[in-house]
Formats: C-alpha cells, sequence, structure tokens
C-alpha cells in the first residue's frame, strides 16, 4: 500500500500520528506511535479491540506475525467506497 517507513524518518512525538475522520459516525480518530503505521489489507493480520479505556482500541494480532512482517488490519466496509480512498487489495 505505501512505501516502508525507514527508522531515520520517524521522529517520536513528531510525526508518529495519523488523523481520520469517521465516515460512518463522523468522529475524528487518532492513531499514535506504530498504531499511525498499520495499512490495510484484505488479508489482515491484526484486528482492533476495545483497549483500556473508553474510545481507546488496540491492535490485537488474530495469526502469528514473523519478525519484519507489515502489520495490517481490515480498515472496514466505510474506509473504501463512493468519495473514499478504493481499496487495492485485489
Amino acid at each position: 500500500m505505501t512505501a516502508p517507513i525507514k527508522p531515520e524518518e520517524i521522529k517520536i512525538g513528531v510525526n508518529d500520528f495519523s488523523i481520520l475522520t469517521s465516515s460512518r459516525n463522523k468522529k475524528d480518530l487518532l492513531f499514535l506511535g506504530p498504531a499511525a503505521y498499520i495499512n490495510h489489507s484484505c488479508s489482515n493480520n491484526t484486528e482492533w479491540v476495545a483497549g483500556l479505556g473508553e474510545g481507546v482500541w488496540c491492535a490485537k494480532a488474530i495469526q502469528h506475525i514473523r519478525i519484519g512482517t507489515e502489520i495490517t488490519t481490515d480498515y472496514g466496509d466505510h474506509y473504501f467506497g463512493e468519495n473514499q480512498k478504493d481499496c487495492e487489495c485485489g
């Protein structure tokens, strides 16, 4: 989906976040640290689960992930479609 991020390109606290607005409920979502780099895949190796508090979510491995393997999740039905991004997995 995107070019691999080189460790020297990540500046902790500067560019280790991602922001998007849910098309389903119009809420803003903030992904911090490593979660900002989780890309979409239709053959995802993680899923989102409720985390430690209200509005907190965690990526949970749903299969063994080898060292060096990209961590991916399914962005869901509302991320792709009209006026949205196109899924390029197919």
